[in-house]
Parts: C-alpha cells; structure tokens; sequence
C-alpha cells in the first residue's frame, strides 16, 4: 500500500459510514420532488406552483408535526423535455425522492418511463390530456381534463342549438390536444367544428388570422375560445375593431383567470364558458392566492386551478403519508389515496375514480358585470 493510499482509504471509509448514518436518521423522512417550468416561455405557469408547494409544505409541518417530517426539491425543466428527463433522473436517483409532482403534459410524458421504472407515487399537475393517469400505475391527476371539459362544452352546444363551433384558439401541444378532443367529443352530439383563427404562442397580433371570421355568425353557430387567457382580451377586442365574430360566443375554463379580465369584463359579457363550483372568488381561493403573491409578486397569466389544485394534490397526499407509519413505498401509498378517494381542498371536493383521475364538478358560467354566475349546470341536467 502506497503513504498516499494509506491515509486515503480511512477518509473513504469514514465519509461512507457518515452516508449510511444519515441515511438511517432520515429513512422515516418523505421526500418530495418536483419538476415545474420555473423558466422560459411557461413560467408563468411553474412559479405559482413552486409558490403553492411551499405553502402546503409549511402547513403540513404545522398541522402534522413530527408525525410527518417532509422534504421538498424542486428542479427546473423549462418546459424542455429533455430537461425534464435529466432534473427526474436526479430526483430519483440522488435525492431518491418518494413522490414526485411534474407540471405540464408533455413533460409527465417525458418522465413517464422514469417514474414507473423507480416506482415513485406520481401527481400529473397543470396536466389535461385524457388517460394520463394510465401513464405508470402509480400516476395521480387532481386537475380538470380536456375530456370532461370539451364533452361538456359540446353537451351545452348540443341542448342550445348550435350547429357548428368555431374554433379561435392558440396552436401548442395543449390545445391542440383540446381541439382534437373537442372534436370528437362534439362530433358524438352532431355537432361540427371548424377552424377558425390559430394563433402563435407569445403572438399578440391577431389581426391577420382573425380575418378569417365571419363578420355574421349564423343562428346555429358559435365561436369557441382555447387558450390560457392572455389571448383573450387582444382577439376580443381586435373582433370588435373588425366587426367580426358577431353572435354566440364560447369558451374554456382560462375564462376565470385575471390575464382574461386584464382589459374589463366589458369585453367578457355574453361569452358562456366552462368552469369550476369554485372561482377566484371563493374566501379560500383568495387567501391562498394571496399567499402566493407574498412570494411571487403579481401575476395574472396562470389559472388560478393550477396552484389551487397543486397545493390541493400535495395535502392530499401528506394526509394519506402521514398515516403510513414511515413506510413510503409506491404500491402501498397508491393503495392507499385510492382508499382514501375524497378530499375537500382550497378547489372543493375531490373524487377520485377508479383510474385514480379526479372528478371534479364542472358547469357553464357566464359574466353578468364582474361576478361569475352558474348559468347550467350539468349536474342538474
């Protein structure tokens, strides 16, 4: 054995046998990870999230204690996939986190296999397509998706005379999803849908596309808006300048957002759009926004769901972890949120059905001046 080899090994062994030890004391702590945009063109989207992650972790520690001792870590993916695949790598092999939260669907797509090949519990945020809780056996979602939502709006289109929806919509992975789904969904009631205007995300000059719209919609017709609100007031307002689009009027769920009220719900009256039993109105809602925006500052381009149902999807979660005794393996706490079933959150009840997706009410709304009213609702239908 070399002088240098002689003094090296001791340090080895020492710092290893350190390892060990700390990973002994913390083997009854659950480890949180998450992959959120918190960067480029979807940020807008992930620090809300990371906001609202925070929040339920500090209430957790408040209303668990030492019953639940939880770590969070949250990565970047800058809404890159391949990002996303390298920060869920890290996750799970060097802070080999137990539950892992990823935001958006092409990224819990991306980290799929990843997630089923280490066996971790797994919550699809801010994630809409169909099935994705069909992903990896231990896949969650606690979020709205585009089919109940698009089936809803193709029902209210059906038992309201229309005919044809015309679609005015932003052109990305999401959305896309939600015209295909809409689609189809519409095409089950006899109902057709068209294309209308598409726009580019990050454009605001929708003049040229929203030519394409008829100055006079008929009877039977109706414009649909996709987006995520930003658009909203522009292509509103652009119409208004061109006089075109005159007649009915629907859209999605990002009609609740502050982006969609930016410029006044003058421009917002009349338009019938998809929603929630809980606004941004609701006691709870504001508070936790509040909240957020201690830590964020302003925004107004993320729907309020997004941070609401995050922050709703972790207490969940820690509800169901703090009764496993320490013992945080994937099979056993997927077991047991399907047991657990119903959660009432910020976001109202949660249902989860048997494909551990959650059901969460949905009706049409509409703006009469500046509040939101229920004007069907399909429950009582």
């Amino acid at each position: 054995m070399t002088p240098r080899l002689k003094y090296v090994l001791p340090l080895f062994i020492l710092l290893f046998s350190l390892i060990g030890c700390s990973a002994k004391k913390d083997s009854d702590e659950l480890r949180v990870g998450a992959i959120l945009p918190l960067t480029g063109t979807v940020a807008f989207v992930g620090e809300p999230e990371k906001a609202a992650l925070e929040i339920a972790l500090e209430d957790i520690r408040k209303q668990y204690g030492e019953r639940l001792k939880v770590k969070l870590f949250i990565e970047d993916s800058a809404g890159d996939a391949k990002t996303a695949v390298t920060a869920a790598n890290k996750l799970l092999d060097i802070d080999k986190v137990n539950v892992l939260f990823v935001s958006l669907s092409k990224i819990n797509h991306a980290v799929a296999p990843a997630i089923a090949d280490r066996k971790v519990l797994h919550f699809a945020t801010t994630t809409s397509d169909i099935g994705v809780t069909e992903m990896t056996p231990y896949t969650f979602r606690i979020y709205e998706n585009f089919g109940s939502e698009m089936g809803l709006l193709a029902r209210y289109a059906k038992e309201t005379g229309i005919k044809e929806l015309i679609g005015v919509r932003v052109h990305d992975y999401a959305i896309d999803q939600a015209f295909k789904v809409l689609e189809q969904k519409a095409d089950s009631f006899g109902v057709r849908v068209s294309e209308g205007a598409i726009f580019e995300p990050g454009n605001k000059d929708y003049r040229s596309e929203l030519q394409k719209i008829p100055e006079n919609l008929k009877s039977d017709q109706a414009l649909v808006f996709l987006g995520y609100g930003p658009e909203f007031p522009n292509a509103l307002r652009i119409l208004k300048e061109l006089n075109r689009g005159n007649g009915r009027k629907l859209g999605m769920y990002t009609f609740l957002t502050n982006a969609a009220r930016s410029q006044g719900f003058d421009l917002l009256q009349g338009i019938q759009f998809s929603g929630f039993s809980t606004t941004p109105d609701d006691l709870r809602v504001k508070e936790l926004t509040e909240r957020i925006r201690s830590r964020t500052g302003p925004f107004s381009s993320t729907p309020f769901i997004n941070y609401v149902y995050t922050y709703d999807a972790m207490m969940f979660m820690a509800k169901v972890a703090a009764s496993a005794s320490g013992n945080y393996d994937a099979d056993k706490l997927t077991k047991a949120m399907v047991s657990e079933r119903t959660y009432f959150g910020v976001g109202g009840e949660i249902q989860l059905d048997e494909k551990r997706d959650a059901s969460i009410p949905l009706s049409i709304l509409e703006y009469v001046g500046n509040e939101v009213k229920v004007i069907w609702d399909v429950a009582k239908k």
